[in-house]
């Protein structure tokens, strides 16, 4: 069995239970999905999608010489990625928010929790990274465009230069799929190797569905022990 659809096979229960039914997703469709909320999600997205180059940067110089096209990829997601979160901030400015003064609100849980994994597997195992890349490019394509619709249908109203980061990411995300499969499939992967990808990407399951839940409530409530160490 490819390494791809081992991943994605073990975890589609994961993935079914953290997203088939959650409560960011029936908001969006019974139309009760508030402002507030959608300024959450931007916020917490921002503060995870600010930290990807950096993340790939760092897993690029972590992998050794035996495995160059793996570091040639990272490299070339570094600079793909780069300035993604701007399009947060053009939503958020669409909306009439001060980014400035709206972002300095710490991450939640959800973000914290994704980006915290990031950093330590860029150093340790970057090649399990790709567990967490399957995950966030699949979510992407699976809800980015559809919502996007949505939320410029006329259950809801928004404008276009209020969602440019799911327009963007609906289309880009698809192609990322792809490309994180045909990767993984041509690693010469050893047992541990294909577990710390599975085990990667379910902690992303459970963590990117957390990131959604929190922008519910819309509020923030820094947590001190976090801000220091941030």
């Amino acid at each position: 069995m490819k390494l791809s659809d081992h991943v994605l096979e073990s975890s589609a229960e994961d993935y079914r239970k953290a997203f088939e039914a959650h409560p960011v997703f029936v908001a969006l469709q019974n139309g009760t999905f508030s402002r507030t909320a959608y300024l959450a999600y931007l916020r917490e997205t921002f503060h995870l999608i600010r930290h990807t180059t950096s993340i790939m940067a760092r897993a690029a110089s972590h992998v050794p010489d035996s495995q160059r096209q793996l570091r040639g990829w990272f490299l070339d997601q570094a600079i793909e990625e780069h300035n993604h979160d701007l399009l947060c901030i053009t939503d958020i400015e669409g909306l009439g928010e001060n980014p400035d003064t709206f972002l300095k609100a710490h991450p939640r849980r959800g973000a914290w929790g994704l980006i915290t994994q990031c950093y330590h597997v860029a150093e340790t195992n970057p090649v399990a990274l790709l567990g967490y890349l399957l995950t966030t490019e699949g979510v992407g394509a699976t809800y980015a465009s559809k919502y996007a619709d949505l939320l410029t249908s006329p259950l809801y109203g928004y404008r276009s230069n209020q969602v440019t980061f799911l327009r963007a990411h609906g289309g880009f995300d698809v192609e990322h799929v792809a490309e994180v499969k045909r990767l993984m499939d041509r690693l010469d992967a050893d047992e541990s190797t294909r577990e710390a990808i599975l085990a990667v990407r379910r902690f992303s399951i459970m963590y990117y569905a957390q990131m959604l839940a929190d922008s519910l409530d819309g509020e923030t409530v820094a947590t001190p022990e976090l801000a220091k160490a941030a």
